[in-house]
């Protein structure tokens, strides 16, 4: 996929291309990835995403709901053609092309997450909301915790912002997980061991650029990842890689020690082998 054959995935008129290429490859990359799975449907994965076994569970799972993600983890998606959802995300994507065009200064930077997970985060709160009786409990819970944390004096000197993130937790993890499954279904990164260090790295770092680096990349050769049928696809963070790893020679990755070199030649056998 490229600019000049881009129309033909997602759609004529679909995107501002023209504007969409003033920011980053990385950030385009999820306006892309809403218009064409509304299109067309499928999987649309990041390329440092490492599939150890065929993907029918998933592929299964999507007769009973419009949208898969591990977490809300947009390096891995799974959705139907004109998924609701993916349709929503698609529109917001659309108008902030639109205010982006509309700027008389040179577009000089967004947010990682600008066409991303602050699109699906928005989508999905303003989805739970349109529930008139959950937006009502939740209403009256935020309410209520915040006359309590007022009287308390917690979280700190900014409690708005503290609710403001406790109303969007409720929204995506609690109400979706639970009441608009046949709309989107968030698989654990943990249990699925989408982010493999999360759950097998070092328990005590807590920088997750240091824990990534360190799970994946010292000279550790007991450590060893679980049977593959237990972790279908492994979510990377190629711009943590170290630049002493990102210039070795594919031979020379292969023939290295460390745990990601060991997993990608298990994933080329296991694969080969099925």
């Amino acid at each position: 996929m490229n600019y000049d054959n881009l129309e033909h995935y997602a759609g004529r008129g679909v995107l501002d291309i023209e504007t969409l290429k003033t920011v980053g490859l990385h950030i385009q990359k999820d306006a892309i990835l809403f218009a064409v799975l509304a299109k067309n449907g499928g999987i649309f994965m990041d390329m440092d995403t490492i599939v150890f076994s065929g993907l029918t569970d998933i592929q299964q799972r999507l007769e009973t709901t419009e949208l898969i993600t591990f977490h809300m983890h947009l390096g891995f998606v799974a959705a139907r053609q004109r998924s609701a959802l993916v349709l929503e995300c698609l529109e917001v994507v659309q108008h902030r092309l639109a205010t982006l065009r509309e700027q008389s200064e040179p577009v000089t930077r967004v947010s990682w997450d600008f066409f991303g997970n602050s699109i699906l985060d928005e989508v999905i709160w303003n989805a739970a909301h349109r529930m008139s009786l959950v937006s009502r409990t939740q209403g009256a819970l935020l309410s209520g915790i915040s006359r309590l944390l007022a009287h308390t004096g917690s979280v700190g000197r900014d409690p708005a912002k503290f609710l403001n993130r406790l109303d969007k937790f409720i929204a995506t993890q609690v109400i979706f997980r639970h009441l608009f499954r046949k709309h989107y279904l968030m698989l654990s990164r943990d249990r699925q061991g989408f982010i493999a260090e999360r759950v097998y790295g070092n328990k005590k770092l807590k920088n997750p650029l240091q824990k990534y680096r360190d799970y994946w990349f010292t000279h550790n050769s007991h450590r060893v990842l679980p049977p593959p049928r237990h972790i279908p696809v492994i979510g990377l963070h190629n711009s943590w890689t170290p630049q002493w790893y990102s210039s070795l020679s594919e031979s020379e990755v292969l023939e290295h020690e460390c745990l990601l070199s060991r997993t990608l030649g298990e994933a080329l056998n296991y694969n080969a082998a099925h």
